[in-house]
């Protein structure tokens, strides 16, 4: 039967205005694309560190790959129940390595083909970390004891040997209080392969003193696969790790952890992080080798509260590409970022608890400063972290005879620039100290920095054409 608008006008119109109706919903649904708003999170595989005969690093009571297998399924279950349209894998959910492997560097190599094959969206490591700050030993008297000790008397045929006694102490070696603490996440560095071209395909070296668990080998790469990892990582992975790091150290920062922030692994790679075609952070939740620390994380209480933090930063992530508050530029390069971390830009626990000293104020008119630190004493160990306007640019190396160098740009936005020195490993002789060159254009400048775990030094830049 067909109506006509003019046998029953007040039908038709009732049927145009729903249809009105409908179109206005789809298109406020479809976001005015003509298309469904895409999910931007499907897949996110997580990955618990080590396994099996890879125990990782050990504290008294535990060894990393357990109880980042633990925090690794409680994410697991919290990610389930607050994303449940999102798909989570796991890399391994024994005390095993992944893939029934017994080689750790073929199982880091599997760790990421099965991030890549799975085409996740997300990659998130988990870790503890070890520092050989927290393993010093120091020396106490515990008591006394008489020693009889001889001198000779006497010449001649009367020359003898006399004895005698002393009061000397009685020492004995203890166990110095761990003094590093708190959670990091690291992300690849834009540039990593232009800075660290000859480390594709290699073996990562020791880190010395500083048992890092994220220093891992390398498996091998072709460098040309490695180049292209590289670039896709810069142009397309870099921003997004990065952002999804910050709001992991600000959750943290939120529920009282100590936060040494988001990490730029540039000195050597972390295969998981430079062969997965996604982006990837490995989150270090804690110092394993920190009794308080290594107590607090063998906890149900401990393990779900690093697990949420790492549930409300993934969520603010999902949320910012589904709504970002700042677009992103043709090249992705633009800052991803939710309103609250723009009001709050995070600042990490090291720099807010410890006493910071300004050792001297540059004013220059070079618009690029080369700045190099080298340890200006015994090489021991010493391991620092330098901070540029609160963003960490030097991450946990060591100081040597070599300069670690970095450059310092003055722009429109940032005419004063603050360079702070944090000991993180004290080393065999406390307290760190640095001797930090300076080259402005013709002029150069020498510093002495000292840091310790209460103290950091800082050297303030000041731009003035």
């Amino acid at each position: 039967m067909k109506i006509c608008i003019k046998c029953n006008p007040t039908s038709m119109l009732i049927r145009i205005f729903s249809l009105f109706v409908f179109i206005i919903l789809a298109h406020n649904v479809m976001g005015g694309k003509g298309k469904v708003p895409k999910q931007p999170l499907k897949i996110i595989v997580i990955d618990p560190g080590h396994g099996g005969r890879d125990g990782g690093a050990h504290g008294q009571i535990s060894r990393e790959a357990i109880v980042a297998l633990e925090i690794g399924l409680k994410l697991r279950d919290a990610l389930k129940k607050e994303l449940p349209d999102v798909k989570i894998l796991m890399t391994r959910e024994e005390d095993e390595l992944p893939g029934g492997l017994q080689n750790k560097d073929a199982a880091l190599k599997w760790r990421a083909e099965f991030a890549n094959q799975n085409n996740a969206d997300l990659f998130i490591s988990i870790h503890l970390n070890a520092c050989g700050a927290n393993q010093r030993y120091g020396q106490r008297v515990i008591g006394t004891k008489e020693q009889t000790y001889y001198v000779t008397t006497g010449k001649g045929k009367k020359k003898k040997k006399v004895a005698k006694t002393r009061t000397v102490n009685i020492y004995e070696k203890y166990k110095l209080p761990a003094s590093v603490k708190g959670t990091q996440t690291y992300i690849l560095a834009r540039d990593w392969y232009e800075r660290k071209v000859n480390a594709a395909g290699k073996k990562v070296e020791g880190e010395g003193d500083l048992a890092d668990s994220a220093s891992q080998d390398l498996y091998d790469l072709d460098p040309v696969q490695a180049r292209i990892m590289a670039q896709q990582y810069a142009k397309y992975f870099f921003q997004k790790s990065l952002t999804l790091a910050t709001y992991c150290e600000e959750e943290f920062a939120q529920q009282g952890r100590y936060s040494w922030g988001v990490l730029q692994r540039d000195w050597e790679g972390i295969f998981v992080l430079q062969a997965t075609r996604m982006p990837s952070i490995l989150v270090e939740t804690g110092y394993v080798d920190h009794n308080e620390e290594e107590r607090y994380l063998n906890t149900d209480k401990g393990q779900d509260e690093v697990a949420h933090a790492i549930v409300n930063a993934v969520k603010r992530y999902r949320d910012v590409l589904i709504n970002p508050a700042r677009a992103s530029s043709a090249n992705d390069t633009a800052v991803i970022a939710d309103k609250k971390s723009q009001e709050k830009p995070l600042v990490v626990s090291v720099l807010k608890d410890r006493k910071t000293e300004v050792a001297e104020t540059i004013t220059t008119s070079s618009k690029e400063l080369v700045v190099s630190f080298y340890d200006n004493a015994e090489v021991d160990g010493d391991t620092i972290t330098v901070y540029d306007n609160n963003k960490a640019v030097i991450s946990q190396q060591g100081l040597t005879v070599n300069p670690i160098t970095i450059k310092v740009v003055f722009n429109d936005n940032e005419t004063e620039h603050e360079l702070v020195m944090v000991a993180h490993n004290l080393g065999r002789v406390p307290p760190n100290t640095a001797l930090m060159i300076v080259q402005a254009g013709s002029k150069q400048y020498r510093i002495n920095l000292t840091s310790s775990d209460e103290k950091n030094a800082s050297v303030k830049f000041v731009y003035s054409p």
